[in-house]
């Protein structure tokens, strides 16, 4: 299930984290979309330090909702 060329979402949040970690810098959200959603999907992205889930097709308001939670708390 690799989408991004030569890293996949999971390794990519990884990377992400550990460069702001070592940068101290503040925390950039992540919301996982994927096409691939299969059961027990949500709970691996989560687990992998992702802050959101969502599968496509993606329901706008949804998307919006959940990025107005991330945008007041920044």
């Amino acid at each position: 299930m690799e989408n991004i060329p030569n890293m996949s979402g999971v390794e990519a949040v990884k990377k992400i984290i550990l460069y702001e970690k070592e940068k101290g810098l503040v925390h950039t959200p992540v919301i996982s979309l994927t096409a691939n959603a299969l059961k027990g999907d949500k709970e691996r992205f989560l687990d992998a330090d992702m802050d959101e889930y969502m599968s496509k097709p993606i329901d706008v308001k949804k998307l919006q909702k959940k990025l107005r939670i991330f945008l007041r708390t920044n």
